[in-house]
């Protein structure tokens, strides 16, 4: 669960903790981790930035390599990307989008992509919440692949 200071800011917490007190707060997360001991949903409480999504798909495009260490088998990157048996459009957890370009969107209207051929990464981040982005939904693919494709254009 991230810290009290993260959770304080979250947009999806921020509303209901307002009026709390850092003790309130320390206890619902501590309930909610209790909770969710047996199941862990991303869904339900990843917390990121959009500077350490641009690192983390990155790392796709660098082969799973940081610097000279190793952190993840590029045979266990391509399996991300191999279309799963039975599904139209995604590997395991990754959309591929066109090729060369494998990304994952949320329900709120968020997306990270990344271009494995020519180094680019496309974040996008809303705070709209799974009900009012409903119009964001889709649309996400669709600008980050004009993103894209005005990047290489240049």
């Amino acid at each position: 669960m991230p810290s009290l200071e993260v959770v304080k800011q979250h947009p999806r917490y921020a509303r209901q903790i307002v009026t709390s007190s850092d003790e309130e707060v320390k206890a619902a997360i501590t309930k909610r981790s209790k909770d969710m001991d047996r199941f862990v949903s991303s869904s339900g409480g990843l917390v990121s930035t959009s500077a350490d999504l641009v690192k983390f798909m990155r790392l796709h495009f660098l082969g799973g390599k940081i610097k000279d260490k190793k952190l993840i088998a590029e045979d266990v990157l391509a399996r991300l990307y191999k279309l799963a048996p039975g599904a139209r459009e995604y590997g395991l957890g990754f959309k591929r989008m066109a090729e060369g370009v494998v990304g994952h969107g949320g329900a709120s209207g968020t997306i990270a992509t990344v271009d494995l051929k020519n180094d680019q990464v496309v974040v996008i981040l809303t705070q709209a919440g799974s009900m009012n982005a409903r119009p964001l939904i889709g649309g996400e693919y669709k600008l980050a692949m004009e993103i894209l494709a005005q990047k290489n254009k240049k």
